[in-house]
């Protein structure tokens, strides 16, 4: 209500435009908080947490090319912003861009901030996951677990395994059942059916 307050009588303060935005982008009003950010923008480019904020509202409305736009102005008008990184590292890992996430959380540590956002390593061990690097996954579900020790680090690290284990049945198959379909031991349908089977 102060903002709006504020805004009746400066409809062009853009830092209240700002919050006004935030706040019904966070009571799900995304289509009314895009206008207060894009009006907050267009009348102050330069503030990295309108960008960021407007990230959010594109990422919760599944426009993740436009959530990465965002928060890599917010990244660059305030690089030291560990939020912004980590949130940028998750969308790539939501685009399979799990390159960007590694870079991301390589940046964190070259700043010496993992302790600021220590899921960061989270992101990291998903995004060696999803490069099918298995051992750095696991190394960063084990540094993540020692900043944080609750369940979601063990979640993680169960996760990975699996993951190698689906692998490694993938590539059994690869090497046995292929084989024996070419030389017609068993048909390419058959064949076919045990590999989604598996």
């Amino acid at each position: 209500k102060s903002f709006s307050k504020v805004l009746r009588k400066d409809p062009k303060n853009a830092k209240a435009l700002m919050f006004t935005g935030s706040i019904k982008g966070v009571l799900g009003m995304n289509q009314d908080a895009l206008i207060d950010l894009d009006r907050s923008i267009a009348l102050d480019p330069d503030v990295a947490e309108t960008y960021h904020y407007r990230s959010l509202i594109f990422y919760s409305n599944h426009q993740l090319d436009n959530a990465i736009s965002d928060v890599s102005r917010a990244i660059k008008l305030d690089p030291y912003n560990t939020g912004y990184v980590y949130n940028r590292a998750k969308f790539y890992i939501e685009t399979g861009n799990y390159e960007g996430a590694i870079k991301d959380g390589e940046y964190m540590l070259s700043l010496d901030q993992i302790a600021s956002n220590p899921y960061i390593l989270h992101c990291m061990a998903e995004a060696y996951a999803g490069l099918g690097l298995y051992n750095a996954a696991l190394a960063k579900a084990d540094e993540f677990i020692k900043f944080d020790g609750r369940t979601a680090g063990y979640v993680l690290r169960g996760d990975i395994y699996y993951q190698m284990e689906n692998f490694a049945l993938a590539l059994i198959y690869n090497l046995i059942a292929v084989p024996l379909a070419v030389f017609g031991f068993v048909t390419p349908l058959i064949a076919a059916a045990a590999m989604s089977g598996s």
